[in-house]
């Protein structure tokens, strides 16, 4: 670089180098969000086997993490991951828009289990849809949930992976959005499930209750490159970041 910049300075140029910054991971931006917005709580629902969990440790989360799936073998594993965390609570429940009694379609690949059905192009896509069973779980909702366990002093990120059934879970924390500022969806931008949201509902959803969008990253895409499904961040808006 010297070089050439003795070559080209007497022209009146000089040359710098330019270094590339790597693009955030939705973990990056979902911990920032949890830095700026003081974060004490998550709610990891549709955790499956805990992997989110897992991930939110790695990456330095230490308040209190509350796991909710409602299939009985998957939950299994989840319990088995939390137990030498003491503030890790696996729930075997599933979270909606009413508590109740549901029927859940328990796919192959168990994070492909849902309350709706997969579709053709589901099924085309992911081999894991190829062998399905039905299972009846407990459905609770957000509220509920928060006024049992006595958690409306926390600030609560809500994270959903719950396969098309997330709006559902917002529907039930409807009381509870002010201790929420900060949601992590996965939103299917070609649904892989009867009966789901399209993205466009799923947007105008989360803006009609006061959050905007503050990341979104690709989860899975099609072999020529379109988005399947997305991680989608969102705030609300409107909250400053509180006072340390």
């Amino acid at each position: 670089m010297s070089l050439l910049n003795h070559i080209f300075r007497p022209f009146g140029y000089e040359l710098k180098k330019h270094y590339k910054i790597a693009a955030p991971t939705a973990m990056d931006a979902l911990m920032n969000a949890i830095h700026h917005y003081g974060i004490d709580t998550v709610f990891d629902v549709g955790a499956n086997v805990g992997q989110f969990g897992r991930e939110l440790r790695g990456a330095g989360f230490k308040g209190q993490l509350h796991s909710f799936e409602p299939v009985a073998e998957t939950f299994k594993t989840l319990r088995q991951a939390c137990q030498a965390d003491a503030n890790w609570h696996p729930h075997n429940l599933a979270l909606g828009a009413e508590a109740g009694t549901h029927t859940i379609h328990v796919a192959a690949a168990s994070d492909l289990s849902s309350f709706n059905a997969p579709n053709d192009f589901g099924k085309d896509r992911f081999k894991g849809f190829q062998s399905t069973t039905q299972e009846d779980v407990e459905v609770s909702t957000v509220d509920q949930f928060i006024a049992l366990s006595k958690l409306s002093g926390r600030t609560i990120l809500l994270k959903m992976d719950t396969q098309g059934h997330d709006l559902e879970v917002l529907k039930g924390a409807a009381q509870s959005l002010f201790c929420i500022p900060v949601i992590q969806s996965e939103i299917a931008f070609q649904p892989l499930y009867g009966n789901m949201p399209t993205h466009i509902e799923s947007f105008s959803n989360f803006q009609d209750c006061g959050y905007g969008v503050a990341a979104l990253n690709a989860v899975t895409k099609t072999e020529d490159l379109a988005v399947i499904e997305m991680d989608c961040l969102f705030i609300r808006k409107g909250d400053p970041a509180p006072t340390r």
